[in-house]
């Protein structure tokens, strides 16, 4: 059955989805930020900037409007970085549903209240929407997605239901969808691997050698797993697609924008040049600080965070810290 489904968010994996629903054969409303991305969508079925190669089927509709975008829609996909993500969901509430279901795939964790995607959503949303979210991960650049490449995916909601009703909205020949209700070790592992991958980027920078970021990756999964498990996730769910898997793909991508911050690290860059030069957002830098204070109140040894912490806000030498990851 066709559905009526927003997506929040016309970056690269707005896109991807709006463009596999939409060839799914359901109507998707994609709301832009900034009107004149909506309007250049409307006109030309794909972006000015991002994923340019990428056409939009015409059953995607752009909007700047956001009760335009949310009102009449029964299943909202959250495709923002968790920059965005509060803001944005504030200014949506009054125009949705009762009934309308989220779909989250915000990778990150709230610098100012260390909250993850979920409790910034249930504090923004209420207690009522809390069987009515899931949240989306897994090993995937967007332009592969977009592409209709082989790629596989993990959605976890408190609600069997709701994951069902994922699946079948994004399922195809070639993305597939794995369910689970370990939204924490989910949401862990989606933003530590993300500072894993720049610590890989500096490895590979310096030149240190592929046995040397064979190793600092191993090291890091263990640190995901650590606070995974004090946090209550489930130790599989790291092991899993969510976890390793997207492990892998960030620090291995040509694609991924936390392995490039890591290597424009090793290059000598300030951090701040490479974020205000960068258009993407990488997710690893913002996250690094509060995923160390959570270290930190749990009395958790994790040598590959701290190397990146010191790296990126305390101004410690790029080789010094790379020593104490490897150890």
């Amino acid at each position: 059955m066709a559905r009526r489904i927003t997506v929040l968010g016309a970056g690269s994996f707005g896109l991807a989805l709006a463009k596999v629903m939409a060839e799914n054969g359901h109507s998707v409303t994609l709301w832009a930020r900034r009107p004149e991305i909506a309007k250049a969508i409307r006109q030309d079925h794909c972006h000015p900037h991002k994923l340019r190669q990428i056409m939009l089927p015409g059953s995607v509709h752009a909007t700047h409007d956001l009760k335009e975008a949310v009102q009449n829609n029964d299943l909202i996909v959250s495709a923002l970085p968790m920059l965005a993500l509060r803001a944005v969901l504030q200014a949506a509430r009054v125009f949705l549903s009762p009934q309308a279901c989220i779909v989250s795939t915000t990778k990150g964790i709230e610098s100012e209240t260390w909250q993850f995607p979920s409790e910034v959503l249930h504090e923004v949303l209420g207690i009522t929407y809390c069987n009515q979210t899931s949240f989306l991960s897994g090993p995937s650049f967007a332009l592969e997605v977009a592409s209709n490449l082989p790629t596989a995916l993990v959605v976890a909601s408190a609600s069997s239901d709701l994951c069902e009703q994922v699946a079948q909205v994004l399922q195809s020949e070639n993305l597939r969808l794995t369910m689970s209700t370990d939204i924490t070790g989910l949401e862990v592992c989606g933003a530590f691997k993300n500072v894993v991958a720049i610590a890989a980027g500096l490895v590979e920078g310096l030149g240190l050698g592929a046995n040397a970021k064979a190793t600092l990756i191993t090291k890091g999964l263990q640190e995901i797993s650590k606070l995974a498990q004090a946090l209550g996730g489930n130790a599989q769910t790291v092991y899993g697609l969510s976890g390793v898997g997207d492990l892998i793909l960030t620090c291995y991508g040509a694609l991924s924008r936390n392995r490039t911050v890591g290597l424009d690290l090793a290059a000598g860059r300030p951090v701040l040049d490479i974020m205000n030069a960068s258009e993407h957002v990488a997710e690893g830098v913002h996250t690094a600080k509060a995923i160390f204070a959570f270290s930190q109140k749990l009395k958790l040894n994790l040598p590959v965070l701290s190397g990146v912490h010191q790296i990126l806000f305390q101004a410690q030498d790029v080789k010094k810290a790379i020593k104490t990851m490897l150890v």
